[in-house]
């Protein structure tokens, strides 16, 4: 199991931020289960194009559950040193077509 974090939890909404639709493009690294100990989820890789500065811009997203979700993330632009990263809501753009089911979470029996 990879040493990383999963991607940030989603925090309340903000509807006055702009929003950004997402594209799932790949699988990201497998992660303990908060909720079924002994098992992992994988975590999907999804691309949008920033609001703010119009690059492709890379997420981690939670597979399953409510994939019809929005939550609050922060810009990867490239900003002068001390200008604080913008913020956006994102949601899966549910008419692209992704690599896998984003209402399906992926799990495996913990290696341990």
């Amino acid at each position: 199991m990879t040493e990383s974090t999963p991607s940030t939890p989603a925090v309340e909404p903000q509807p006055e931020l702009p929003l950004a639709l997402a594209k799932i493009v790949g699988l990201g690294s497998w992660f303990r289960h908060p909720d079924r100990p002994g098992w992992e989820r994988r975590e999907a890789r999804i691309e949008l194009a920033c609001p703010y500065c119009g690059e492709l811009h890379r997420h981690g997203w939670t597979l399953g559950g409510a994939h019809t979700r929005t939550e609050t993330r922060l810009a990867h632009c490239q900003l002068p040193a001390g200008e604080p990263r913008p913020q956006y809501r994102v949601a899966l753009d549910l008419a692209a077509r992704h690599v896998v089911d984003p209402g399906q979470p992926i799990l495996r029996r913990c290696r341990r």
